[in-house]
């Protein structure tokens, strides 16, 4: 078995209503609102990052929640200045999570539509589903079928939706969502709202450049190179590395500008310029 992705659109009516915590009493009502967790029962941290120069100014803040039997464990990340939420998890006994699923994919997609709808960004109105579908699948020869692990697709108890907003159809890349759905409950157990801290304007996709242009030029600029490769599949290696022709992206990000066709070659860390 291996898992093949598979993407999925999906229309959206987002009401836009935001998610905040300011303080920690907030945070805790937040949790107990989400949850269905009594923050009285429990102790709210917040977490101190190492101390390093960089993290003097950051963000962020994090939070712990712990009930006094230490049975449940949330977890919510929150902008410092603003109190937006980003991130927030539930942890419970494993107990819990060998028994089988009581909701089926199908039940838990719809709340996590619902959460989405609920909380999402207003400008958020059509998302892509990305899923990785477990199935048969061509295997190299070398590897050695009889030592494969049966693969399933349990996720601890959950069904995890991954969500990316799209724009005149094109996927925004650094916004997305998160949505974790206990197979037990029904509920949410974690989130993460992963969107732009500035609204921004997207580009205009109606006057591009062809695909078979933006080709042309990437190739032109980003020539094919040898390399031998050692390949590993599921733990297993092959018996001798392979010559393959490639393309080296160690030290630069390339692309073709869209609008312009020019290609672009970008540092990865650009901070080391």
């Amino acid at each position: 078995m291996q898992s093949k992705p598979t993407k999925t659109k999906t229309a959206l009516h987002p009401k836009g209503q935001p998610l905040i915590a300011r303080s920690e009493e907030e945070v805790k009502q937040f949790l107990t609102k989400l949850f269905d967790i009594n923050s009285a029962a429990g102790t709210l941290h917040v977490e101190q990052p190492f101390n390093f120069p960089w993290q003097k100014e950051r963000r962020y803040l994090d939070y712990r929640f712990n009930t006094e039997e230490g049975q449940v464990t949330a977890y919510i990340t929150t902008d410092r200045k603003t109190g937006h939420v980003y991130n927030v998890s539930l942890s419970t006994n494993e107990e819990q999570k060998k028994q089988s699923a009581r909701i089926t994919e199908e039940q838990a997609f719809t709340v996590a539509r619902d959460f989405l709808e609920t909380y999402a960004d207003s400008s958020t109105t059509e998302l892509e589903l990305q899923q990785n579908v477990f199935e048969e699948s061509e295997i190299s020869s070398w590897v050695d079928k009889s030592k494969l692990p049966e693969m399933t697709d349990d996720q601890n108890g959950t069904y995890p939706f991954y969500f990316i907003k799209l724009h005149q159809g094109i996927p925004v890349q650094d916004h997305s969502y998160h949505v974790s759905i206990d197979k037990q409950t029904g509920k949410v157990v974690s989130s993460s709202l992963s969107t732009p801290a500035e609204k921004v304007e997207l580009p205009d996709s109606q006057n591009i450049v062809t695909k078979e242009h933006a080709l042309a030029t990437f190739i032109k600029h980003k020539p094919l190179k040898l390399k031998y490769i050692w390949p590993w599949y599921m733990e297993q290696q092959a018996s001798a590395p392979l010559l393959v022709y490639t393309w080296d992206n160690s030290n630069a990000f390339d692309y073709v500008d869209a609008l312009t066709g020019e290609y672009i070659k970008e540092p990865v860390d650009r901070e080391d310029e």
